[in-house]
């Protein structure tokens, strides 16, 4: 996941969107007094291994981006959906990432303890299981 967010950081259109706001698993608590506003949080959603014999996995990921308003999040979604299909072997925190490939969304939600606008779309993203220095 660290990969993930400093590939993120680094593009031009999500950092316009959110600055570092790109978060790993959950939304920090100092992040929350602010909210809503435009952020991403990465989260690991299941299914599958899809590791082989080249060093390499395939994991499932959910790129859940708030906004404000839904337009706000639908925005943030358009810069995170451009960034993940733009993904093409790079190094990224010790971590070759391979691609990136869509496999669900965009879907506009609400969590119900907070209200806050979002958009969650799933990523099968590829990477490299060694190290790279």
């Amino acid at each position: 996941m660290p990969a993930l967010i400093d590939y993120l950081e680094a593009d031009a259109g999500v950092a316009a969107q959110v600055s570092s706001r790109i978060f790993g698993v959950t939304l920090p608590e100092t992040e929350v007094p602010n909210m809503p506003r435009k952020a991403i949080v990465l989260q690991e959603a299941g299914g599958p291994s899809y590791a082989d014999n080249l060093r390499r996995d395939t994991v499932r990921i959910d790129g859940i981006c708030y906004g404000a308003t839904e337009l706000e999040a639908k925005e943030v979604r358009g810069a995170l959906f451009d960034a993940m299909r733009a993904l093409d072997r790079s190094v990224q925190a010790g971590t070759l990432l391979h691609s990136a490939v869509r496999s669900a969304g965009p879907v506009d939600l609400r969590f119900p303890t907070t209200e806050w606008p979002a958009q969650i779309e799933s990523w099968l993203v590829s990477y490299g299981t060694v190290i790279v220095a």
